[in-house]
C-alpha cells in the first residue's frame, strides 16, 4: 500500500501512543500531556506531531483530528482506494468516536447539512449555460471513453460529478436535435 505522507504520519502518531478521547475532544501524547488543538482554515481540528526523524522532515506536520480518530476505529481500511473520513452529523468539529465513519466520496458528502449542499448546487448551477467550451467538453468525453470515470474526471477538473453527467449528456441531447 502507497500511503501519502500524512497517512503514513497518522499511523506513526498512532504506533507512538497519541490518542483522541471518544469524545473526540481531548488528544493526548504518549506521555498523556493533553495537546492543543487548532482550527484548519476549512474548519478541521487538527494538533501537531513530530512523526518523522528532521532528516526526513524538519517540521511537525499537522494531524487532523478526524484522521486519528478514524486510525483507531477502523485501522488500515482507512486507507483503502478511494476511502474517505465521514462526519455523519456534517460538522467538521464533531470527532466523537460514534460521528466518524468511512465510505466513499460521495457519501461524505451527503453528510453535509441540505442548506450547504443547496447552496454549493445553486452556487455550481450559476455559471453560464455555455461556459464550456466545446472543445472542453470533447476533451473530458474523449477521457471518459478512454476508460476515466467520473469521479476522476471531477477530481482532475475539480467539478462535481452530478455537473459533469448533466452538462456531458445536455451536451449530447443537444447535438442529437
Amino acid at each position: 500500500m502507497d500511503l501519502s505522507r500524512l497517512n503514513r504520519a497518522v499511523i506513526i502518531v498512532f504506533e507512538k501512543g497519541y490518542r483522541v478521547s471518544s469524545d473526540g475532544e481531548i488528544v493526548r501524547n504518549p506521555k498523556g500531556k493533553v495537546l492543543k488543538i487548532n482550527l484548519s482554515p476549512s474548519g478541521y481540528p487538527y494538533f501537531s506531531a513530530r512523526p518523522f526523524s528532521r532528516k526526513e522532515h524538519k517540521h511537525s506536520l499537522s494531524i487532523p483530528i478526524h484522521k486519528l480518530q478514524a486510525y483507531q476505529k477502523f485501522k488500515n481500511k482507512l486507507f483503502d482506494k478511494n476511502i474517505e473520513v465521514r462526519h455523519l452529523d456534517g460538522d467538521p468539529k464533531n470527532n466523537h468516536f460514534e460521528n466518524i465513519v468511512i465510505g466513499n466520496h460521495s457519501k461524505n458528502m451527503m453528510d453535509r447539512p441540505i442548506k450547504k449542499r443547496i447552496k454549493s448546487a445553486k452556487h455550481a448551477s450559476s455559471f453560464k449555460k455555455n461556459s464550456w467550451s466545446d472543445e472542453f467538453i470533447q476533451k473530458i468525453k474523449r477521457e471518459h471513453e478512454g476508460g476515466a470515470s467520473y469521479l476522476d474526471l471531477s477530481r482532475k477538473y475539480n467539478i462535481s460529478k452530478g455537473s459533469l453527467s448533466y452538462r456531458l449528456s445536455k451536451t449530447a441531447k443537444r447535438r442529437a436535435l
